[in-house]
């Protein structure tokens, strides 16, 4: 899997993944910018095996209506922060689903754990590890138990929590010192 968050064109990325065939890369994700649909479509027809991947950088249901009605990706990516909340990613996930497209969510796994373990055609979760310093914010935001895990030779596979809701409370003394504004 490979990410280049957006920063090629569409010569570029064609051209890499001609030269990475050999390596059978399971994805490519964002490979153009998030704007540019019609340089996804593009690349998607020449991706080969390759699946293309994209919206980590795109916000609400209209823009990842674009995605998939274009044809633009094999997986979509979204993110309850900033799609518009679980709502509007729950609109996105049955979007993608009526036009064949997997799921894979990305960051918050403590909130897209719920959804995915719930609902089909969900992929993956992209997943931090826990001394990545975006789950050491968010294990310091909220108390509670962390996500537990389960790891195979097939790779790591999340439980999810049993609480009630989310299972997420917030730590108001750490969510006090976060606050920006008043």
């Amino acid at each position: 899997m490979v990410d280049v968050n957006g920063t090629w064109d569409v010569d570029t990325a064609v051209q890499q993944l001609k030269a990475w065939e050999r390596y059978d890369v399971y994805w490519l994700e964002e490979p153009v910018p998030p704007e540019y649909i019609i340089g996804y479509v593009r690349v998607r027809q020449r991706a080969g095996r390759t699946y293309i991947v994209g919206g980590e950088q795109h916000v609400g249901v209209r823009e990842f209506r674009q995605l998939i009605e274009h044809g633009a990706v094999d997986i979509v990516q979204p993110n309850a922060a900033i799609t518009g909340g679980i709502t509007d990613w729950l609109r996105i996930h049955a979007l993608a689903t009526a036009a064949s497209v997997q799921v894979s969510p990305w960051d918050l796994q403590r909130v897209h754990i719920h959804m995915s373990a719930g609902l089909p055609n969900v992929k993956w979760i992209d997943y931090f590890m826990v001394d990545n310093p975006l789950m050491a914010f968010q294990s310091r935001l909220f108390k509670g138990p962390s996500l537990q895990e389960e790891r195979t030779e097939d790779g790591i596979f999340l439980l999810p929590p049993m609480a009630p809701g989310l299972g997420l409370v917030l730590d108001k003394v750490v969510a006090e010192e976060c606050l920006v504004w008043e």
